[in-house]
């Protein structure tokens, strides 16, 4: 479940975005889990300890991201991601799904690390590093391998403050999972 809460302030609107996950997300054996964005997922990278929440904050027209990983023990055709519109507590408004973006993160291929830079390396090469956003709708995920998805939610200018709740679905021709 995504929510989002707006609040009114004397300066500006702030908007607090919360994903909330009691726990994994799982669907016949299909794990979606929240992933801090500031955070890489590697291919290798399993499912974390369930998390409570990742709270976003925004203002309103701002752009906010969000991060889930899927994975299987199986091989996954067809994953694709649905996200509802994010619904206000009170019944009559929402942030709407045109305002709402997910994306594939892609991998590059690192064949030898940059000389001297043992303090910034992520990983020793040779590797895959999960950095582009790709512009596909669809993918296939090798069994036991973990597929990032980079969500983006761009707050109108005219939120109106308050609680906003939705979900995210991922679904594959061999079930579906809901965060």
């Amino acid at each position: 479940v995504s929510t989002i809460r707006a609040t009114a302030s004397t300066a500006a609107l702030a908007v607090s975005v919360a994903i909330c996950v009691g726990a994994r997300a799982t669907a016949d054996d299909l794990n979606v889990w929240a992933v801090d964005p500031h955070v890489k997922v590697f291919r290798d990278t399993g499912p974390q300890i369930a998390v409570d929440k990742v709270s976003m904050r925004a203002a309103r027209n701002e752009y906010e991201p969000a991060q889930i990983a899927i994975r299987a023990a199986e091989d996954l055709k067809g994953v694709r991601v649905e996200c509802t519109a994010l619904a206000h507590a009170d019944g009559q408004t929402s942030i709407g799904t045109e305002r709402i973006t997910w994306n594939f993160v892609g991998f590059i291929p690192l064949t030898k690390n940059t000389p001297h830079s043992e303090h910034l390396r992520l990983r020793d090469a040779p590797c895959e590093v999960p950095d582009p956003l790709v512009d596909v709708k669809s993918v296939d995920v090798p069994a036991n391998s973990s597929q990032p998805v980079w969500i983006t939610v761009h707050v109108p200018k005219d939120a109106v403050p308050g609680l906003y709740r939705g979900e995210i679905v991922v679904a594959t021709d061999n079930g579906r999972a809901t965060v």
